[in-house]
């Protein structure tokens, strides 16, 4: 935060912009949407004692993402998280963002969706995987078909089904398995980053991408044991006030009438 410059002349230009345009603020998306989903502060790790972090900052678009802030000046030498300096950061006051990826995320409603159900839209698969139960009636799917995944050591291990019946199983348990499966795959990493850092009381995220999904939602609340909250504010909203001096957007978007839904484990999804 603070002064970065101002906007070059010919973008300017090419914007309509006014010559002279301050930039406020810079970061990359992810540190961004965990500012705005209030996932910043001064945390500490386990390492510094202290005040644990507020949150974790998750979002599931094409790749699912874990983010959170402590003090830790040091790398995840396991490989699994990447570590870098979070918005505010200052060496008398470290803010280190730790962010977990998931490639198979919403990559695998995405693909579920165009090769089994083209046509249907999201709320729609929604409700037929609430149709099924929990559990799926044994049905597990494992959402690894995009790519390495640095949970596992940078290994292709592809996605797929197991436990299939042809003689019980429906489209219904076929949808929701992959929510699971992509929810099971969220807990596991953030089990493996709990190792070395601090627990955190909860988990905020955007209401987008597969947190549209109630279902997917209250099975990664069930399975941290966390309850997640929905904010209707995002990383290029967190830039806008940002830029302007705000703290959290997630607190500004409470003030604004606009409060988060928050689902715990075990929560109705009907």
């Amino acid at each position: 935060p603070g002064d970065q410059g101002e906007v070059a002349r010919e973008v300017a230009e090419a914007l309509g912009f006014p010559q002279g345009v301050q930039v406020r603020l810079r970061a990359g998306d992810q540190p961004m949407n965990g500012f705005a989903l209030g996932a910043g502060g001064r945390a500490k790790g386990r390492a510094g004692g202290g005040e644990t972090g507020r949150c974790w900052a998750a979002s599931a678009g094409t790749s699912g993402v874990l983010y959170r802030v402590d003090d830790r000046m040091e790398a995840d030498r396991s490989g699994v998280s990447n570590r870098f300096a979070h918005i505010g950061h200052a060496p008398d006051s470290p803010a280190i963002g730790t962010l977990f990826c998931l490639n198979g995320a919403g990559r695998a409603y995405a693909w579920l969706r165009s090769t089994w159900f083209p046509g249907a839209g999201y709320g729609e698969l929604n409700e037929l995987a609430a149709s099924a139960p929990a559990g799926c009636d044994g049905v597990r799917f494992h959402p690894f078909g995009n790519g390495a995944e640095r949970m596992f050591g940078n290994r292709v291990l592809g996605a797929g089904w197991r436990g299939l019946d042809f003689n019980r199983h429906g489209q219904a348990h076929m949808v929701r398995s992959v929510l699971e499966g992509i929810a099971f795959a969220f807990a596991a990493g953030m089990e493996r980053l709990d190792r070395d850092l601090a627990p955190l009381p909860g988990i905020r995220a955007p209401h987008a991408g597969l947190f549209r999904s109630k279902l997917f939602t209250v099975s990664l609340s069930s399975l941290t044991g966390l309850p997640v909250e929905i904010v209707r504010a995002d990383g290029a909203w967190g830039a806008a006030l940002g830029a302007a001096g705000a703290e959290s957007v997630a607190e500004a978007a409470a003030e604004s009438g606009s409060p988060a839904e928050s689902y715990g484990p075990g929560a109705r999804i009907a």
